[in-house]
């Protein structure tokens, strides 16, 4: 990951204006380094802001019902379960849908037996959800391959409510180039998961294997099937709003003393 980001790189990433990047510079709440006649912002800072902000504007426009966490109550989670199951056999990959703390709000779909059993273990499953977590925390215009804590390849795609980050689809359970490794690096991941080496040694073949050029539409699709949640998102909350204004105007009045 770029250590520095540009302005145009950070608008891109984050659709915010010039104007509040250049005002959060000046006041210190950006971390940013002159260079010639602009400025490059500390990309891991610029996440964890935008994250904040995103999460701040979030509760503002949702309300406190769907302040905590606003992802669960947000997307419309037996629709997503439903589509994301018939995408990820499609793409023949393991999806699942998270917050931004890398805390799921969908089942796995797809899910291959190494991962299923991996999961299983409590030290494995926190491991991956804060790899999970980092994931949104990746200035990236563009999913990207990343190693998770097994040792194998996920990539996100970013779900958003207007400006707001609410959470990610991951595909995860990819072999890299060379699966699996010896023996002594199985053990290896093994403990580090908590996971029995005997058990991990039985299942690390059962994974996705894809070619290169299927890791490539599955890097396209993973985001336009976050955008697909972004797009259900909208809905949902649109529905939730009416709903809640046409209770409002048919609540009874107060008796007056």
């Amino acid at each position: 990951m770029n250590r520095w980001l540009g302005i145009r790189e950070a608008q891109a990433i984050s659709a915010v204006d010039r104007t509040t990047l250049y005002r959060n510079i000046r006041s210190g709440r950006l971390l940013a380094v002159r260079e010639g006649r602009g400025w490059r912002l500390d990309a891991e800072h610029f996440m964890a802001w935008l994250n904040q902000r995103s999460r701040h504007r979030s509760a503002n426009r949702f309300g406190a019902h769907l302040a905590a966490p606003p992802l669960q109550r947000a997307l419309p989670i037996t629709c997503a379960q439903a589509v994301q199951d018939v995408v990820a056999e499609a793409l023949e990959v393991t999806l699942i849908t998270a917050d931004l703390n890398g805390q799921p709000v969908t089942q796995f779909s797809n899910p291959r037996a190494f991962l299923a059993m991996v999961l299983q273990y409590p030290q494995a499953l926190a491991a991956h959800m804060h790899a999970w977590q980092s994931l949104a925390n990746v200035p990236a215009l563009e999913p990207a391959w990343h190693e998770g804590p097994d040792g194998l390849l996920c990539t996100r795609g970013l779900i958003r409510y207007g400006n707001a980050l609410l959470g990610m689809v991951i595909a995860l359970g990819i072999a890299p180039p060379a699966w699996p490794p010896d023996e002594s690096r199985q053990r290896e991941l093994a403990q580090l998961l908590g996971v029995p080496a005997e058990v991990f040694l039985a299942t690390a073949h059962d994974v996705h294997y894809l070619n290169e050029a299927h890791r490539k539409r599955v890097l396209h699709a993973v985001q336009r099937l976050a955008d697909a949640f972004s797009h259900m998102v909208l809905i949902n909350v649109a529905n939730q709003q009416q709903r809640q204004q046409g209770n409002a105007l048919r609540a009874p009045e107060s008796p007056s003393n």
